[in-house]
């Protein structure tokens, strides 16, 4: 597994301890385009307390265009005998 270099990265983030949000995010590398929006509501502990932990809740749409099978597989540290690129659309 190795860390992937990215051309570019943008994205509109709000933060409270009740609620992390993630809005209009762009990664770019060469023509891959990955595109999310997301909500993190972490699990809360007692008034005013909360934790981000597996009980965290995530929602949100995810747009992958052109993702190479080997920074795939790179990132998730697999090596199966594949290639290519994968296109992909979460449900909105």
């Amino acid at each position: 597994m190795h860390l992937l270099t990215w051309d570019g990265f943008h994205t509109d983030l709000s933060y409270t301890p009740s609620e992390l949000i993630v809005r209009n995010a762009e990664l770019l590398r060469g023509s891959t385009a990955i595109h999310t929006s997301f909500d993190l509501l972490p699990d809360r502990t007692a008034a005013d307390n909360y934790k981000y932990d597996r009980r965290t809740h995530i929602s949100g749409t995810m747009q992958a265009k052109a993702v190479s099978i080997a920074d795939l597989q790179s990132v998730l540290g697999t090596e199966y005998p594949a290639s290519g690129e994968l296109t992909a659309n979460t449900p909105q």
